[in-house]
């Protein structure tokens, strides 16, 4: 690129900037056409200036390392205040939704500098083991640990590798200008650097994200198309310690119900609790009347048969249990997890699951719920039991005696967010390619509305017909 043609970006970008204005770093899928975006397309000759290597994020700085166990890449990781983050953007390529990650410009070169950009149903499960997508509260407390959004780009962000002008790079974080994609088209790398959060928006099926762009100094939010590939950068999920031998989770068809004052009981003891047997296998579920619905108030256990983690379908039933990778139902349904937590369905096996005269909910079925223990933006808190979650977050008061516990996920090759994450399987599709869940996570007193492909594992509450 000619330093004239470099100039006249340069004047463009500022006048794109200011007309946006801070509250909308980049220009939304929504309104992109060819006269309003600087576009970069795959056959672009943009070029990165500068350089990164592990030198250029600050040799000061008591780095640690992750190795990625699924694929063997290590990443740097920096304490910043109370939390630990990638240093680095995240690279990992699934290998069950590969249509739904990529490189900038289908360059390994980019991934390896910037890593790969990710749509945001994928974001929220690309992370390792013992770490997550973190959500608005988190990126909040990361600024505020760094001065504050008005400035912390400039604390956050790498002094090169960047156009014209980076940050100063304080903390170590090495924020990198990974640009964004549309699925097909590149748009902004080594200029604007956008991460998605775990939050999702009610307006036009939208998730939150956070920006930095060169030679700005704030750290900006915003929300756009889920569909959007953005980058992703991991937070250590902080568990507290639980002990296996002080669950009371399931009760058998000869138990009284009532309930144990142990340290770790999900349930709420001022509730009446009703008694579901399901005869197909003899167990036995806690049952709960919230508004005018009935209830499990248990997550599903039952498991006809059960697949390891390298066995996934999006069109045949298939069953999991978190972290057991076997086939043999004795011997998963021993496992503690299954004991807490029940079974992870995929979406073929939930529409089938529940026993005789239940069913799995729809959307407006839990929308009711919702409505009933006050509304969607603070349901969480009434759904969640108060203990059984990781620590550093919101406590549930269980107020409905749902007793939500954090079972976490399957997603095609491997179980994550046990501690952190619910999530239960809704009978309604979006389209012919996802169906929607509802998810709640330790720092956040609402229920996240959102989609996902049905290769993926969620748990089942079932409702009465």
């Amino acid at each position: 690129m000619n330093n004239f043609t470099r100039a006249f970006l340069t004047i463009l970008t500022g006048i794109v900037l200011v007309s946006c204005g801070q509250s909308s770093t980049r220009t939304k899928a929504s309104e992109m056409s060819s006269s309003n975006i600087l576009a970069v397309s795959s056959s672009s000759s943009l070029s990165l200036t500068g350089s990164f290597s592990s030198s250029s994020s600050s040799p000061t700085f008591n780095y640690g390392t992750l190795i990625d166990t699924r694929d063997g890449q290590a990443y740097k990781t920096v304490v910043i205040g109370s939390q630990t983050w990638m240093a680095q953007n995240l690279n990992f390529k699934p290998t069950t939704t590969p249509d739904s990650s990529w490189c900038y410009r289908d360059s390994t070169s980019y991934c390896a500098t910037y890593g790969r950009l990710y749509d945001h149903q994928t974001a929220l499960a690309a992370c390792p083991t013992g770490w997550h997508l973190p959500d608005t509260t988190e990126w909040n407390s990361l600024e505020a640990t760094v001065g504050g959004s008005s400035t912390a780009g400039t604390a956050l962000m790498s002094a090169t590798g960047w156009y014209l002008i980076g940050g100063n790079n304080t903390y170590g974080f090495s924020a990198l200008p990974g640009g964004y994609s549309d699925g097909t088209m590149f748009f902004l790398a080594n200029e604007e650097g956008h991460w998605w959060t775990t939050a999702t928006s009610t307006y036009d099926n939208s998730a939150y994200y956070r920006s930095m762009i060169f030679n700005t100094a704030y750290v900006n939010q915003d929300a756009d198309f889920q569909k959007l590939g953005l980058s992703v950068r991991c937070v250590k999920n902080k568990f507290e310690s639980i002990s296996s031998s002080s669950l009371v989770v399931k009760i058998s068809s000869s138990s009284s119900t009532i309930l144990s004052s142990s340290s770790f009981d999900p349930y709420n003891l001022n509730i009446s609790y009703g008694i579901l047997t399901d005869f197909r296998d003899g167990q036995t579920y806690m049952t709960v009347a919230i508004g005018s619905q009935t209830w499990m108030a248990q997550n599903l256990a039952y498991l006809p048969s059960v697949n390891d983690s390298t066995d996934s379908s999006s069109t045949v039933a298939k069953y999991y249990v978190f972290g057991y990778d076997g086939t043999n139902v004795s011997a998963a349904q021993a496992t503690i997890n299954d004991q807490t937590y029940g079974v992870i369905y995929n979406y073929p096996a939930a529409l089938t699951a529940c026993p005789a005269n239940w069913h799995l909910p729809d959307t407006t079925e839990w929308n009711d719920l919702e409505t009933d223990v006050g509304g969607a933006n603070s349901a969480g808190l009434a759904l969640m039991s108060a203990t059984g979650w990781v620590s550093g977050g919101m406590r549930g008061n269980n107020i409905s005696g749902f007793s939500a516990l954090p079972g976490g996920n399957y997603y095609g090759t491997s179980f994550r967010n046990a501690g952190t994450h619910s999530a239960w399987w809704m009978a309604t599709a979006d389209t012919s390619s996802y169906v929607y869940f509802r998810n709640l996570y330790y720092n956040y007193a609402g229920v996240f509305h959102s989609f996902a492909y049905p290769v993926y594992g969620y748990s089942v509450r079932c409702l009465k017909n």
